[in-house]
């Protein structure tokens, strides 16, 4: 699968669990779908594409997945330790699609390198 369709998809899942948002709960399922989503698209970017990035994109996959591990660390403890919490909604929801944002603009970024690079 070509980075531009990885991106594509990227994208859409992100632009429809924003749009779901607005029923609230749907989102909040959605934004699970996304993260797996995401964290399969960033997967195939570890495996596939890193040879192939910059220092730069390098780093900024490497700081992707540190957030999405203190992030899920994060929930892990607010969710056991500190339920009823405004923490936990931050952790687990608002912490989340601000990652996946992130995502989404890195994905945007590695597409244009690649593009670019093949020139």
């Amino acid at each position: 699968m070509t980075m531009k369709a990885l991106h594509k998809i990227n994208i859409v899942a992100l632009a429809i669990t924003l749009l779901l948002y607005f029923t609230v709960y749907l989102g909040m399922c959605a934004q699970v779908l996304l993260g797996v989503i995401q964290l399969v698209i960033a997967s195939i970017i570890s495996l596939y594409y890193s040879d192939r990035l910059s220092q730069k994109l390098k780093k900024n996959i490497k700081i992707y997945w540190i957030l999405v591990g203190t992030s899920l660390v994060m929930a892990y403890i607010f969710w056991t330790y500190f339920k009823y919490n405004d923490f936990l909604i931050v952790t687990l929801f608002v912490i989340p699609m601000l990652i996946a944002c992130y995502f989404a603009y890195l994905t945007y970024k590695i597409t244009q390198y690649l593009i670019t690079s093949s020139k």
